[in-house]
């Protein structure tokens, strides 16, 4: 080894080391998106379940249930939509399907404060009830909301 290439190989990885690091954090942020966005999307198909299977009409119920099967993801007050439909027949009026939509803003732990950057989670299930005859007219599913 010569003498002017000490530390040679200390002077490589610090040069390194950051970009390596940057990775990582990019690997373990992109992995945290998606845990979030299952947790989502299983809350919205565990209320959709829960309006049409149970019978459920009250949104607000609905609501609650996909809060407490959002697994630790703190959802604002607008953040979950519940729609209700229903159809009128001779017996009078009974729900046609739960449409359940969660709209969650996700802030990157590793880039959100730096770039202030934020990006908008859908998650959205719709479940019919099992009581609605298929003949049944309701108005069509929206597509956005």
């Amino acid at each position: 080894m010569w003498r002017g290439e000490r530390g040679q190989a200390l002077i490589e990885f610090a040069i390194i080391l950051p970009l390596l690091i940057f990775i990582l954090l990019g690997i373990a942020e992109l992995g945290w998106y998606f845990v979030i966005r299952i947790a989502l999307s299983n809350a919205a198909t565990t209320g959709a379940e829960f309006a049409a299977y149970e019978g459920i009409t009250d949104p607000d119920l609905v609501e609650e249930r996909v809060r407490e099967a959002a697994n630790g993801v703190k959802l604002g007050s607008g953040d979950i939509i519940v729609l209700i439909a229903s159809y009128q027949d001779k017996k009078g009026i009974k729900p046609k399907y739960a449409l359940v939509q969660i709209n969650y803003t996700y802030r990157p732990l590793v880039t959100g404060n730096l770039f202030r950057r934020t990006v908008t989670i859908k998650a959205r299930a719709i479940r019919y009830y099992p009581s609605a005859p298929e003949t049944a007219e309701f108005e069509a599913i929206p597509q956005t909301m």
